[in-house]
């Protein structure tokens, strides 16, 4: 698939997606490019410009994105509860949950996605799987001091070899913006999502994985022939066409 294609897709559910949080004044934003697309569509839609949003950015990339634009910058000491959060997903089922992570933010996003009182996630349409882990390792984040010891743990529990995130461009690994590694965990086909989160929370040392279970809004996914939104609540999910 050219990349055109998926960009087409990957628009037509960005422009769906600011249809449904239109008119908000307090908005988390996760990270990654369709988040700094998104806030592009978004800065142009405003009538009264982006100082008429308040932007509680998950990560340093989306923050310098949304200084450059022009939105108010929010944090959740001012704005701990919000109207809604949108995102992106490396992977997600129809019932809602993500597989998230790729851009090493998903233990900030995972607090947003709490704060809010409603997720909107944009994926293309490749991104929808049976089963999460189809496409992707699960991004685990860790305490430097407490690495050998996770991955050892993971070995143990899971039987796969889990491999620390470098930093492309700069030798040494990845840090997030919270001063943490990443693990990438190669599982396959996840089948029981709880259980395995709950078994690599219970390591001392994780911070947080990648799994983000369905929470009550909107997967908005683009196709060819536009945008699908599947409702979600409390890990069930209905697809309907708009």
């Amino acid at each position: 698939m050219t990349s055109e294609r998926v960009a087409l897709k990957r628009r037509a559910a960005i422009l769906r997606a600011l249809s449904l949080v239109k008119g908000e004044a307090r908005l988390g934003i996760g990270s990654g490019s369709t988040m700094g697309a998104f806030l592009e569509e978004l800065s142009k839609d405003l009538p009264s410009g982006a100082r008429s949003v308040r932007v509680v950015p998950t990560s340093s990339q989306v923050e310098l994105e949304c200084f450059r634009l022009g939105f108010e910058l929010s944090s959740l000491y001012d704005d701990p509860k919000l109207e809604f959060v949108v995102d992106s997903a490396d992977e997600a089922d129809k019932r809602g949950n993500l597989l998230k992570g790729g851009g090493a933010a998903l233990t900030r996003e995972k607090v947003v996605h709490s704060s809010a009182e409603v997720a909107v996630i944009i994926a293309e349409e490749e991104k929808v799987v049976k089963e999460l882990g189809t496409r992707h390792p699960l991004p685990v984040e860790v305490l430097p001091f407490a690495l050998p010891y996770v991955i050892g743990e993971v070995k143990r529990l899971f039987s796969t070899d889990p491999g620390v995130r470098m930093l492309l461009g700069k030798a040494g690994p990845l840090v997030t913006d919270n001063g943490n590694y990443v693990l990438d965990v190669p599982l396959g086909r996840i089948g029981d999502l709880a259980d395995t989160h709950s078994k690599l929370k219970a390591i001392s040392g994780v911070v947080e994985t990648g799994l983000f279970f369905s929470r009550k809004g909107f997967l908005v996914v683009g196709t060819d022939q536009g945008a699908n939104i599947i409702e979600t609540k409390e890990g069930t999910g209905t697809l309907r066409r708009r």
